[in-house]
């Protein structure tokens, strides 16, 4: 105790320590809210809705609120006569995270919310070794009386269908699934038809009657312009169609070709498949090329095939009472395969490196206007 008097008398009382300005309280807080900040940009930016706009402006703006609170409150403090000094790097990393909470939900709301919820189609080409023929659908308008009547005349005229050509009729071609090399040679797929035609086919207010070839695993196709050939047998009523139409035309069917991994009402529903008029009288061939494509952001992606028609009539004209078939070839005469795939302009990885550019924009900004970069 006389010690300390005795200096306190030589050498005067000791100045009372200096506080920083700003405190360490309010950078400690300010870097606390930087980091709450910066996983709600993250989240902000992964899941894109409207909802997330005020809400992110709204908790952005009450910790800027928080964070300049803390500042006046350490501008009290120093007026009131406390002992302060001022620390431009304290008021290098404040100014820093103001200026971000400030920023980055304008920055989210005008720049990148816009382009995180826009999509845009991505394309690309590739050649794939080999590639499903795909599913076929036939169908007869119902109140087109003039047109071929589907039939299966009690089983006994059964659609067919073949790899390679059509089997032959004595049942010699082993079934498509038996094939341990799938594609390498002839095989029977006629089982793949339906077994009955459907009478009652709805699409856009309009009955159809329709039959299926659903194409499986085991009818691939593994050299271009390889061929499976479908047969569908019909009838037709001449008089019926002068009656109806006032002449007599060939007669007609819709064929529609789609991915085997759709249904037929899926293929037309999403658009990847249409309802093409084709004269069933005589052989039609179909030429696919490879178009990939997805009919929204979040569905499974689907063969959307560019068809070309070309089709040789039959020279004998459709008599009254006789059975007629329409013979079907479909071949891919290349394996080259367009993409076009559906994604955000802008993924959140993306929105999240853009605020890590402007991060550090924002830290000359700081940098300057709290003095640091003039400090020696």
């Amino acid at each position: 105790m006389l010690a300390a008097a005795l200096l306190n008398k030589l050498v005067g009382p000791l100045p009372a320590p200096q506080e920083p300005f700003p405190s360490r309280l309010t950078v400690f807080l300010s870097l606390a809210l930087f980091l709450v900040c910066l996983v709600v940009e993250a989240l902000a930016a992964q899941y894109p809705r409207p909802w997330m706009i005020p809400l992110t402006c709204g908790i952005m703006y009450t910790l800027v609120l928080v964070v300049l609170a803390c500042v006046v409150f350490d501008l009290y403090r120093k007026l009131t006569g406390s002992n302060h000094i001022y620390r431009r790097n304290l008021t290098n990393t404040v100014l820093l995270v103001t200026i971000s909470l400030v920023t980055l939900p304008i920055l989210y709301l005008k720049l990148w919310y816009p382009d995180l919820i826009q999509d845009e189609i991505q394309s690309s080409t590739d050649t794939v070794a080999e590639v499903y023929f795909p599913s076929i659908t036939v169908f007869q308008r119902a109140d087109w009386s003039s047109q071929a009547m589907i039939d299966i005349f009690g089983g006994t005229r059964r659609p067919k269908c073949g790899l390679h050509w059509l089997p032959p009729s004595d049942g010699s071609a082993p079934a498509c699934s038996s094939i341990q090399d799938a594609g390498t040679e002839l095989c029977d797929c006629s089982t793949n038809w339906d077994a009955a035609v459907t009478e009652a086919f709805v699409w856009k207010n309009t009955t159809y009657r329709a039959i299926t070839l659903h194409a499986t695993e085991d009818m691939v196709c593994v050299t271009p312009t390889t061929k499976m050939v479908a047969e569908v047998f019909f009838s037709y009523d001449t008089a019926q169609a002068l009656n109806d139409s006032g002449r007599v035309l060939q007669p007609s069917l819709y064929v529609a070709v789609f991915d085997p991994t759709l249904t037929v009402q899926q293929a037309l529903k999403d658009g990847y498949t249409q309802m093409r008029l084709v004269n069933a009288n005589g052989a039609v061939s179909l030429s696919l090329g490879l178009t990939m494509r997805q009919a929204g952001p979040d569905m499974a992606p689907a063969y959307d095939y560019d068809v070309d028609i070309s089709s040789v009539p039959s020279q004998a004209t459709l008599q009254d009472g006789e059975i007629g078939w329409m013979s079907i070839f479909v071949e891919f005469p290349v394996f080259e395969r367009k993409i076009n795939a559906v994604q955000k302009k802008m993924e959140w990885s993306d929105a999240v490196s853009m605020a890590g550019s402007w991060f550090s924009f924002f830290q000359i900004v700081s940098w300057i206007l709290s003095g640091a970069a003039l400090q020696v």
